[in-house]
């Protein structure tokens, strides 16, 4: 049995040029919305940690009031402020 080699230049429809820019786009689109909801998830997270942080602060707050109230309000201040 003989095959005998073809050789000739690979031809690429205009139609698969087309589709195969239209499949890179939506992939870059799917990177990019996924970036946006990671991005949305951390900032969520950051969020619900700041508010625990600010609450723990001010339940010290709370249990230093009698003993030691400037640091009590000190703690108060700086339950005030975000850190995002």
């Amino acid at each position: 049995m003989h095959t005998q080699v073809f050789e000739a230049p690979l031809q690429v429809m205009p139609a698969d040029v087309q589709r195969a820019g239209i499949a890179r786009e939506a992939g870059e689109r799917v990177v990019a919305i996924a970036s946006e909801v990671i991005g949305l998830i951390e900032l969520g997270a950051r969020f619900i940690g700041e508010r625990r942080l600010r609450a723990a602060m001010l339940a010290a707050a709370r249990q230093e009031d009698a003993a030691r109230p400037a640091f009590a309000d000190s703690l108060r201040r700086a339950a005030g402020h975000s850190w995002l």
